[in-house]
């Protein structure tokens, strides 16, 4: 009996874990993704600023 629950005990965390590491991983690929669309949105204004520099 006691065996058991503690296999299962292990069982959860061990999910808990996975589950933890998935949600990490994602949110570092959103956070690297939003790093990512402000960068070129810095070059898409640079950009811009040039253009209408040269105007």
């Amino acid at each position: 009996m006691g065996y058991n629950v503690i296999i299962y005990m292990v069982d959860i965390m061990l999910m808990v874990v996975s589950i933890n590491e998935i949600v990490l991983s994602y949110t570092y690929l959103i956070l690297y993704l939003l790093l990512i669309q402000f960068k070129l949105m810095n070059y898409l204004l640079c950009f811009t600023f040039l253009v209408l520099d040269k105007l």
